[in-house]
């Protein structure tokens, strides 16, 4: 249970040392409960998890029954690349950005060819968001929700010192789900889904190359190209996600 009340803010400062790691997805997971809700608290310093979240955005489902089965899903949409701007270009049509010449990305792919820099400014765009997506299926494209301090469901990124955090509140009684039971074991995934593949959008090893030819290698796969990029190469072009089991606290 959580020692003290937890303010879903985007930051860590009420977890303490209490973490797992989960491997597959670089990240590490805290989680507690009381008799209303589930909390659980995500970061990483992973530079290539992070570029994920910008284009993807990044969901958590849970399931009741302790299986892996997707009941009910919270979804944080990655950066909007309709609103992103040209190379050159300021955020959203405006003046030069922070740092302008630094950002490589285009409202095609956002995170192309990113440097330090220019994720860090797509990272703080995200968690300034507060928009989030209620889904019901993995395909749903979902209802989304600006919810306030009280509401039942919560979400929400912080960025800070290259560390990502993203805190949620999910009720252990939720319409249309079966309920959560104190003392008994959830099923929960954290979810990166795939990438859009539409018109504007090739697959994600190609996404980034940033047009110099030497590409942006260096990190997984094989006979790929090496270059002086920060090693985004062979991206999961599937999405990614890994389920833990969850014992939640009794009364």
């Amino acid at each position: 249970k959580p020692a003290r009340s937890i303010v879903v803010d985007g930051a860590d400062t009420e977890w303490g040392d209490r973490r797992y790691l989960l491997e597959q997805m670089s990240v590490t997971i805290a989680l507690a409960n009381d008799d209303e809700a589930l909390y659980l608290c995500v970061a990483t310093s992973d530079r290539m998890t992070q570029t994920m979240v910008v284009r993807r955005g990044l969901e958590l489902w849970l399931d009741p029954k302790a299986g892996t089965r997707p009941y009910f899903g919270v979804r944080l949409p990655g950066v909007d690349r309709g609103n992103m701007p040209r190379d050159g270009e300021g955020p959203r049509g405006g003046g030069a950005p922070t740092g302008a010449g630094r950002r490589r990305g285009t409202a095609a792919d956002p995170a192309a060819g990113m440097s330090p820099e220019g994720l860090a400014e797509l990272l703080d765009e995200l968690a300034t968001s507060r928009h989030v997506l209620i889904l019901d299926a993995t395909q749903d494209e979902g209802s989304m929700i600006l919810p306030g301090s009280e509401d039942p469901v919560q979400a929400r990124l912080g960025f800070d010192q290259g560390r990502l955090v993203y805190e949620a509140r999910l009720p252990l009684l939720y319409h249309g789900v079966p309920p959560f039971e104190l003392g008994q074991h959830v099923g929960l995934v954290l979810r990166l889904p795939a990438p859009d593949r539409g018109p504007r959008q090739q697959v994600e090893r190609a996404d980034f190359d940033d047009g110099r030819g030497d590409g942006l290698g260096g990190r997984g796969g094989s006979g790929g190209r090496r270059g002086r990029g920060p090693g985004f190469q062979n991206l999961p072009a599937e999405p990614l996600e890994q389920w833990v089991r969850v014992q939640l606290q009794g009364r």
